[in-house]
């Protein structure tokens, strides 16, 4: 698979949720001087620039046409900059700290892996009292793998759910002496559609320079 067609299947799962990207060039050189163009600042270096879709298609744009990802400014301009933009992610490691999502939890912060938990057991949403010790952890990289999670208690079960840098979730459940492992959850889908919707990085495109990690910018335009 090239990196295009990588990226492809990777962000078109963010797309909904407001998948933003950053120009990792100055392009000012390049666009300054178009007609439609009020401000061209905007394709400074940094600049944050929305994504709209993309397209293997030759179609109008302007006086030109365009091919490739469609990038949004404002509400106002559209274009297309090829290489010299590259999407902005969460880091795996923000499945065990508080982050903000448009839309979902009131506005309030949670940690998405505890989320995870309610998703893959509904019964935790419904009986939420009888939740104990509900932890997250995120012990760092072993065997090639960053593994993070968390670990809670339920009913006498204790319950550990694990996110593996691959992508693999495994979820361990003790009881007295007996113990099981799952490779796959029931509710797995929910749960990607979950990581897309957080803007997680579950595929590992920081790692191999297609994304930007979010919390290595100044400013989080998520949080805006």
């Amino acid at each position: 698979m090239t990196t295009e067609q990588e990226l492809k299947v990777a962000l078109c799962g963010y797309f909904p949720y407001g998948l933003k990207g950053v120009l990792i060039h100055d392009l000012r050189e390049d666009f300054g001087g178009s007609d439609w163009l009020e401000n061209e600042d905007i394709f400074n270096e940094g600049t944050v620039w929305d994504y709209e879709g993309f397209s293997n298609l030759e179609i109008p744009l302007g006086d030109g046409e365009f091919e490739g990802w469609l990038i949004q400014h404002n509400e106002r301009e559209y274009t297309s900059v090829g290489s010299s933009i590259k999407p902005i992610l969460y880091p795996l490691s923000s499945l065990t700290q508080p982050i903000v999502v448009k839309g979902y939890n009131g506005g309030e912060p949670f940690v998405p892996i505890e989320e995870i938990a309610k998703i893959e057991c509904p019964a935790i949403e419904n009986s939420i009292d009888r939740i104990k010790n509900i932890t997250s952890f995120n012990r760092g990289v072993s065997f090639g793998s960053n593994k993070m999670g968390v670990i809670y208690e339920y009913e006498g079960v204790v319950v550990e759910i694990t996110h593996f840098r691959n992508g693999v979730f495994h979820k361990s459940v003790i009881k007295g002496n007996d113990s099981w492992v799952f490779s796959k959850f029931h509710n797995y889908p929910q749960i990607i559609e979950f990581l897309n919707m957080c803007l997680i990085d579950y595929r590992n495109l920081i790692g191999k320079g297609l994304a930007i990690d979010v919390t290595t910018l100044e400013i989080n335009p998520y949080s805006l």
